[in-house]
């Protein structure tokens, strides 16, 4: 099995023999028989084997996760990749029709993600009603959502209505907690407490954005989260402006953020700073 194989990899680099693995668990030879692929293991041998050889769980599936790439696995890549651009038509036509042979709720998932990104980058109106129902029903049942879900949820958060991200704010949050430590994770907390903060600013709704904003400053406390504590820096002084109608000066950090080679954030702060202005024009 693959598992065995990558286990006698890691034991190998690390000259540890497999009696020293096995040691306080097993014998030596459940070891080689697990690595020669005859036998499988338990979970608690599993992470007993990565503990000893002080490799993180979510560092071996990762390695897994590279050595036995599937279909899904192949589309989600060229998704990430590709999703962006106007060429990417026919692929994102044929995740509905994966979903619709299959039933399968990964495609029609990053069905509705590719249509979103499509829509807002190149101000298309493409409807997505009826595929939000279907996507809602299979959130409602899940009770524990994993990194698909929550990345999926935070690059659609326009998709929904502010009552109903509210009414799953709690557990979103409370999945990020089950995975605090993983920067994976981490950054993904952020980027949904970012896009949910845009998406109050947006539709006015600023009673809630203060929560947001705390939380936004806890996630991003670790230099390693820095852009996560710029946002944080914008939308405060953009939400003084607004309700206690404080001077703020945006153009100088979007320039800040720009020389020090962010283009793509300062792009985006821009953007919010020119919706942000209009909103308080009209």
């Amino acid at each position: 099995m693959l598992y065995g194989k990558i286990i006698k990899n890691l034991r190998n680099e690390r000259n540890i023999t497999q009696s020293q693995l096995a040691e306080g668990l097993q014998t030596r030879v459940s070891v080689a028989r697990f690595e020669s692929g005859e036998t499988r293991v338990t979970l608690e041998a599993l992470f007993h084997y990565l503990n000893r050889l002080n490799i993180r769980p979510e560092d071996f599936f990762l390695i897994v996760n590279q050595e036995n790439k599937n279909e899904k696995e192949d589309i989600y890549q060229y998704f990430l990749k590709e999703v962006a651009n106007s060429s990417s038509s026919d692929f994102i036509r044929n995740l509905k029709k994966k979903y619709e042979q299959d039933g399968d709720i990964f495609y029609l998932l990053l069905f509705v993600e590719a249509i979103n990104i499509q829509n807002r980058i190149y101000d298309k109106k493409t409807n997505l009603d009826a595929e939000i129902v279907v996507v809602k029903k299979y959130l409602d049942k899940v009770e524990t959502w994993g990194y698909f879900e929550l990345s999926m949820f935070t690059n659609c958060l326009n998709l929904f209505s502010t009552s109903y991200i509210k009414n799953q704010y709690v557990i979103i949050m409370n999945a990020y907690d089950k995975y605090y430590g993983y920067p994976k994770y981490q950054h993904c907390k952020i980027s949904f407490l970012v896009n949910y903060l845009i998406l109050l600013f947006e539709r006015g709704q600023y009673s809630f954005i203060p929560e947001i904003l705390l939380q936004l400053h806890d996630a991003s406390s670790d230099i390693s989260y820095v852009s996560g504590r710029i946002f944080w820096h914008f939308f405060t002084g953009t939400y003084k402006k607004i309700i206690d109608h404080i001077e703020f000066d945006s153009s100088s950090i979007i320039f800040w953020v720009k020389s020090l080679g962010y283009d793509d954030l300062s792009v985006q702060l821009s953007d919010f700073s020119k919706m942000i202005d209009l909103k308080t024009v009209f």
